[in-house]
């Protein structure tokens, strides 16, 4: 085997597009050393622009994110690290043989919704072809490209109905999707949401209902504000960009504010955000702080990060995306993390990054299991 077929290996592995039997080679290979340097070469080629500037010493980190291949996140960390030893005894081993095996099935999260119309009957997004799907009234509904539903209103405003249809989107565990509401706001729904919404929007305001995760760049329009309505909370904004973490398993409701500015409401309290503000709501109390905006909105563009963020909320958000459970057993320990992880890594590749930054994480069936000590 020439240089070009080694080369070829080690790409098609950190592109994860690797058939079985070139996994196979690749493993076997690895365990005699013959792809020690080109694994380096490729690592080194594409190093610039990779990672960032490192946390201080002494913090655990999750490998930062930066990356134009679909590198392995753990690669990254070992190197980065100079723990290259490590991550050769891992893929000598039959423990990796054995995880690759059980993990063979778990794939990243993708554009994946299902639009349940007011007549009740469902259309599932991802089995459709583009373009105009259904006539509701005067509005149209239609698949485009990239992943998006969007809605065009072709009657004259003295015609809106008094009573507008409702429609509804649900992504899956492992789904996102994208969708354009008749007023133009355009919103982007994360893994296991929904959002209620009318097909056309009529009388005094735009009222939408949420479960889950959103993120809203609405159309201004000061005569009919936009209210975004979540378990206890409501959202009222004239035009503005926003993020709003309200799933039934997350300790608080989070609205973090990008551009614009909003009123927070529960239940008699309210609170008003500036740009670059998070409000949190939790039991009846509202709270208003500096937000990351970056980590906030990071599920938008494609990644996970977090900052300082404990193991239980940072394993939610891979439990949506790859539609795993998670089990723990141990005491919960009181470690935080910082980085970013791609949402197109493989699940292999962040059960190998938990297990290098000290996290005991093995796949068990479903179940991703941590154990604590």
């Amino acid at each position: 085997m020439d240089e070009a077929y080694y080369r070829n290996l080690v790409k098609r592995y950190l592109e994860n597009k690797s058939t079985d039997q070139e996994l196979e080679v690749f493993i076997h290979l690895t365990k005699e050393g013959k792809l020690d340097n080109y694994l380096l070469e490729a690592m080194d080629k594409d190093i610039t622009g990779i990672v960032e500037v490192p946390e201080p010493v002494g913090k655990p980190k999750i490998v930062p994110l930066r990356y134009r291949w679909r590198v392995a996140a753990s690669i990254l960390l070992l190197l980065s690290a100079g723990l290259y030893a490590g991550y050769k005894h891992y893929f000598s081993s039959r423990q990796y043989l054995t995880d690759q095996a059980a993990l063979k099935a778990v794939r990243p999260g993708g554009n994946n919704a299902v639009l349940t119309l007011a007549n009740g009957s469902k259309i599932i997004l991802n089995h459709v072809q583009n373009g105009q799907l259904i006539m509701q009234g005067q509005i149209s509904v239609s698949k485009i490209n990239g992943g998006k539903l969007a809605y065009q209103n072709h009657s004259a405003v003295a015609n809106l109905p008094a009573k507008p249809a409702y429609n509804t989107v649900t992504t899956p565990a492992g789904g996102q999707y994208q969708l354009v509401l008749a007023d133009g706001t355009a919103v982007w729904l994360d893994a296991l949401s929904s959002i209620r919404y009318p097909t056309v929007f009529a009388g005094k305001e735009r009222d939408v209902e949420l479960q889950g995760e959103a993120y809203f760049e609405v159309a201004k329009n000061k005569a009919m504000p936009f209210r975004v309505i979540s378990n206890n909370q409501t959202l009222e904004v004239l035009g503005t960009h926003f993020n709003i973490n309200a799933y039934a398993d997350e300790p608080a409701i989070r609205t973090t504010l990008l551009e614009g500015k909003v009123r927070v409401w529960n239940n008699n309290q309210s609170a008003i955000l500036a740009p670059g503000q998070q409000s949190v709501v939790k039991g009846p109390e509202i709270t208003v702080g500096n937000a990351d905006t970056r980590e906030a909105v990071a599920w938008k563009n494609g990644y996970f990060r977090f900052t300082n963020t404990e193991i239980a909320p940072l394993m939610r958000q891979i439990s949506r995306w790859y539609n795993v459970s998670i089990a723990y057993t141990g005491a919960p320990g009181g470690r935080t993390f910082t980085g970013g992880i791609s949402r197109d890594a493989n699940i292999a590749s962040v059960i190998l990054m938990l297990k290098e930054v000290g996290i005991n994480a093995t796949m068990k069936g479903g179940t991703i299991l941590i154990v604590q000590k």
